[in-house]
């Protein structure tokens, strides 16, 4: 950057992902079949785990309604099913994709705050551009180049996992007992293979400026929840396929925040909530999440 559908998505784009996990040792010391993601190398977890230092790759994973060859486990619909021990610790990963210069989108506009580029409904899971001029900004190229910020096809090589819960972020609970993810220099993707050098921050180190993550998860909904962001640049938050919070643009520090009260919810129904964020433009990366929401989804959702 410059200085707020009964059902989840339809379909989760999982072999890639798995690769990218093998190849880059994602795992944990869990191996009780949970599919806890962390990172490290080394031999095959049990059960299908991403455990026993390294990624499983066999056995049916008992974290959620599916499993894949490694034991990554998805759930196959809202709320994936408790694993078999009766433990569920929900699941904030998400995916990185990495990009550069070289795409159209990305370090080539300026726009400031630009909302109502979105379609106020997800398609297909991912949001689809209404208008690449809001108020007259120019804020991406077209509906093709926009397409491409959260494509299941972006090359393996420069699509990463992400933990909200994995050290990167500070996360604290705030005075009001909501839960606060925060970094105030967001580069999850500095130093990885696709990174292009050449762009510096307000303190002249090298960064990634060029990535878009997508998070999709569930909550069950009890009345009286916020979400909270405030960062740069873009960022749409969906509940219900529909949109909630909307700051798009290339921008500075700008926040916006949704009271879940206010869009029609039913109390204990589960619902899904998806995070589509990216950062296109040096020379900061701010992010910040509060929510009070309570996360459901035992296993990682994924398109």
């Amino acid at each position: 950057m410059p200085h707020s559908i009964s059902g989840i998505h339809p379909l989760f784009y999982v072999s890639a992902f798995v690769g990218l996990l093998a190849t880059t040792g994602c795992s944990s010391s869990n191996s009780d079949g949970n599919g806890t993601l962390g990172l490290g190398t080394g031999a095959a977890g049990a059960n299908g785990a991403l455990g026993g230092n390294g990624v499983g790759t066999g056995g049916k994973g008992s974290n959620g309604n599916g499993s894949t060859p490694g034991g990554l486990n998805v759930g196959a619909g809202v709320g994936a099913e408790a694993p078999v021990d009766g433990q569920c610790n929900p699941k904030l990963i998400g995916v990185l994709r990495d990009f550069g210069p070289e795409h159209p989108d990305f370090e080539h506009y300026n726009t400031g705050l630009a909302q109502g580029m979105v379609q106020v409904n997800l398609a297909n899971g991912v949001p689809v551009l209404a208008n690449a001029s809001p108020k007259g900004k120019q804020a991406v190229t077209d509906a093709q180049s926009y397409s491409e910020w959260y494509d299941t096809k972006h090359p393996a090589s420069k699509t990463y996992p992400f933990d909200l819960d994995g050290g990167y972020l500070q996360k604290s609970v705030d005075a009001a007992g909501r839960t606060v993810y925060e970094s105030k220099a967001f580069f999850p993707l500095d130093g990885k293979p696709s990174m292009q050098s050449g762009f510096k921050d307000g303190n002249n180190v090298e960064r990634n400026f060029h990535f878009t993550l997508e998070l999709n998860t569930t909550f069950a909904y009890n009345g009286g929840e916020v979400f909270s962001f405030s960062g740069d640049d873009d960022l749409w938050v969906f509940i219900d396929g529909k949109l909630a919070v909307d700051i798009g643009g290339v921008h500075g520090v700008q926040s916006d925040s949704v009271e879940l009260d206010t869009l029609g919810l039913t109390r204990g129904k589960e619902y899904p909530l998806s995070v589509f964020h990216a950062e296109r433009h040096t020379s900061a990366s701010n992010f910040k999440v509060t929510t009070s929401i309570k996360f459901t989804n035992c296993g990682i959702i994924l398109r």
